[in-house]
């Protein structure tokens, strides 16, 4: 296309206007361009840089090695735009025979400099709260987020009354009786777990409550009160009551006394079921794990010697890269809960709120 200037400077006025305002309007288009582009590419390394952080806490700790943990404070992303624009041009007599090309150029430049501020997870604070047991609180959390309840009440139970689930061992028939129990009824909707409506400081805070069960679920019922050692009910369709206590020194009757794991217990079983590299185990700088049955595993976290290609997660770590398979459904779903875990017990606001659950009226 062919540009003429003519010695009328107002033409050339006109064009420099159109050139400015051509500019603005690139730079208003680029502006909402950087947020909604640049908004979601924040927003999805950040989340992905925390999965990291996770998934390399469990694997040092699977090799007794300290780890560390960074907060992203703030990101602030200072954005800069630079519109040029210019004219070469020769006027002409109108008796000119030639026709000259005026030459024309527009420049627009996009600068992105983000500020991104850490804040490192430390000192005696958040060590405590990430050994402190998880409350009942956050336990109802835990089961409301969960998407397997049998797998989530496995790793947040240590012990419920005399059944124990020992840590970086598979659990015992006995309390694998228990879990497949607690979660036939409750899904049943015969069990369900509450505070209670009482205010006296005596009564307990928090109730389990069997109802609305029939003549075909009582064997599931008496045999879920025999695993608790609990005697003394009748087991006829009515309603049965038992308070519901984290566990002390002195166990109370006729009630469920339960022992929470913390979430350092969560990243240590993780971490025995990371399948370490045959050369490490051979050299000794790790030992052996005793999972050895995948179907009963929490969580399975895979190494390769070369950067896996279909991962959802991976970490470089000791020149083996260690990864959670994104056909792993199972895997993927108890990586998200203990990063959910781990997010509930070190933020300070969300650590005091109470949760709403909930309330079975009793008396």
């Amino acid at each position: 296309m062919k540009l003429y200037v003519h010695k009328d400077k107002r033409i050339l006025h006109l064009m420099i206007i159109c050139l400015g305002l051509f500019a603005l309007s690139g730079c208003a288009v680029m502006g909402k361009s950087s947020i909604s582009k640049g908004r979601m590419v924040y927003s999805e390394v950040i989340n992905y840089t925390a999965d990291q952080e996770i998934l390399n806490m469990i694997v040092r700790e699977r090799y007794a090695q300290t780890f560390g943990m960074l907060n992203v404070a703030s990101v602030t992303a200072n954005v800069k735009f630079r519109a040029s624009a210019g004219a070469e041009f020769q006027a002409w007599e109108s008796d000119s025979k030639t026709d000259e090309l005026i030459p024309l150029s527009i420049g627009l430049a996009y600068e992105e400099n983000p500020t991104i501020s850490y804040i490192p997870v430390q000192g005696e604070s958040t060590m405590r709260r990430l050994v402190m047991p998880i409350t009942i609180d956050e336990g109802f959390v835990v089961l409301q987020a969960a998407s397997e309840w049998d797998v989530a009440s496995r790793e947040l139970f240590r012990s419920v009354n005399s059944l124990q689930n020992p840590l970086r061992r598979p659990p015992s028939p006995e309390f694998e009786r228990f879990i497949d129990l607690y979660v036939e009824l409750r899904r049943a909707g015969f069990l369900r777990f509450g505070r209670t409506a009482m205010t006296k400081e005596a009564e307990p805070q928090y109730v389990a409550s069997l109802s609305d069960y029939g003549s075909e679920h009582t064997a599931d019922v008496r045999a879920f009160l025999d695993l608790l050692g609990i005697e003394g009910k009748t087991v006829d369709g009515q309603e049965i009551v038992l308070p519901f206590y984290i566990s002390t020194a002195k166990r109370k009757t006729g009630a469920i006394n339960v022992e929470t794991t913390s979430a350092l217990d969560w990243i240590r079983h993780a971490g025995s079921m990371v399948e370490v590299p045959a050369p490490h185990l051979e050299a000794g700088i790790v030992e052996q794990s005793s999972w050895e049955e995948e179907e009963n595993r929490f969580i399975t976290i895979r190494s390769s010697k070369s950067r896996p290609k279909n991962a959802v997660v991976a970490v470089s770590f000791r020149d083996w890269w260690f990864y959670i398979d994104a056909t792993d459904t199972r895997s993927k779903q108890s990586f998200r809960l203990i990063k959910f875990l781990i997010r509930l017990r070190l933020d300070l606001e969300g650590g005091k709120q109470q949760v709403p659950v909930l309330t079975v009226p009793v008396g």
